[in-house]
């Protein structure tokens, strides 16, 4: 489930099941979500060019990117820029779905005693007396 797009919760509220909920399930799973990103640029890039494309990450000077982008690796990585971001983009937004709905159900009493529903993610009514 996670945090709805539209919520009534205010930005204290939210934080708080971010910091308490969401982080730390986040944290465990971030190996999963690493793993795919590594097959969506493994299954565009040889071996080789990977190691190169991280040779150049580590100076990010103009003249090095630029040195970078007029080989053959850098012209493939252009190529293939706006494919690679829309996959990593896809498989974050799923992930981050998936892991967020794993951490509501896996702690629903704290979410209620955040004073959360721990099913839509929503505020819940004040117990009436």
């Amino acid at each position: 489930m996670g945090l709805p797009q539209r919520t009534s919760l205010s930005q204290t509220e939210a934080e708080k099941i971010v910091d308490t909920i969401l982080m730390p399930e986040f944290a465990k799973h971030n190996l999963e979500l690493e793993q795919t990103m590594a097959q969506i640029w493994s299954a565009r890039f040889t071996p080789t060019e990977l190691r190169e494309m991280r040779g150049f990450a580590g100076d990010r000077s103009p003249a090095r990117q630029e040195a970078f982008l007029a080989t053959p690796t850098g012209k493939k990585y252009i190529a293939l820029q706006d494919e690679i971001n829309r996959a990593s983009g896809q498989a974050a937004r799923e992930w981050g779905m998936r892991t967020s709905q794993a951490a509501f159900a896996a702690h629903p009493d704290q979410v209620r005693a955040l004073g959360f529903d721990p099913v839509t993610g929503e505020k819940l009514a004040p117990p009436t007396p």
